[in-house]
């Protein structure tokens, strides 16, 4: 391909004329996809953890029940109300 004089050596290399919000999104496009699946693959990585050990299950159920309350969603706020859940290292 050949450089004109307005073109940068990225957009050659690119085989494109001009950075637009199409060429942007496109760019951006694998960054989100690999947020996306660090969080899945975490979140699937959890759930089949407490599938396989039923007593901490049992033990995070018992906690969720006691402090929020039977059937009630959790919110990040709780959090830190429900010390089993946390992580420690």
């Amino acid at each position: 391909m050949i450089m004109n004089s307005t073109q940068k050596p990225f957009e050659v290399m690119m085989g494109i004329s001009s950075i637009n919000e199409f060429n942007m999104i496109c760019s951006l496009l694998p960054f989100y996809n690999t947020a996306i699946e660090t969080t899945l693959w975490s979140t699937e990585w959890g759930i089949a953890e407490l599938i396989n050990n039923p007593e901490i299950q049992k033990k995070l159920r018992d906690e969720l029940e006691t402090v929020l309350g039977k059937g009630v969603h959790i919110t990040e706020p709780d959090f830190i109300r429900l010390p089993y859940l946390q992580v420690n290292e």
